[in-house]
């Protein structure tokens, strides 16, 4: 692994070439959650793009994972996660992949996003929507 030249971060000035963007990820629920045996979650993918470990430009790429809901959820409720994350400037253009899953019961052995390599949901999470956005 090589030492970062820079980073590009949320919470204070960056480098030139680096932004935050936020992503607002909004569902509404079509399975209650009324344990903590349920749960929604989501993956966030975006493929590297042009690039080369240690290169000076392309875009790395990254995933990450919002959730799981740590709440009661009616059927019917509107469900919001925001991701404040900073891109280099080699990734606008970019194609984030979102996908929003529910693990109906993990008590059974079912189990969330951790349990596979992401950016798949785990063993028994039931995907209920899919979503692509280019990076602007």
């Amino acid at each position: 692994m090589l030492p970062a030249k820079h980073y590009c971060n949320s919470t204070g000035p960056n480098v030139a070439g680096c932004k935050q963007l936020v992503i607002d990820v909004a569902f509404t629920a079509r399975a209650a959650v009324t344990s903590p045996n349920s749960y929604y979650e989501a993956t966030v993918n975006m493929p590297p793009r042009d690039y080369t470990p240690g290169g000076r430009t392309g875009c790395p790429g990254s995933e990450m994972a919002l959730g799981p809901t740590q709440m009661n959820i009616h059927v019917g409720q509107r469900v919001q996660w925001r991701d404040a994350g900073s891109y280099p400037k080699d990734c606008p253009g970019d194609i984030v992949h979102i996908t929003v899953a529910y693990v109906p019961n993990s008590y059974l052995g079912l189990n969330g996003i951790g349990s596979r390599p992401l950016p798949s949901p785990g063993r028994g999470a039931i995907v209920v929507g899919q979503t692509s956005v280019a990076l602007p």
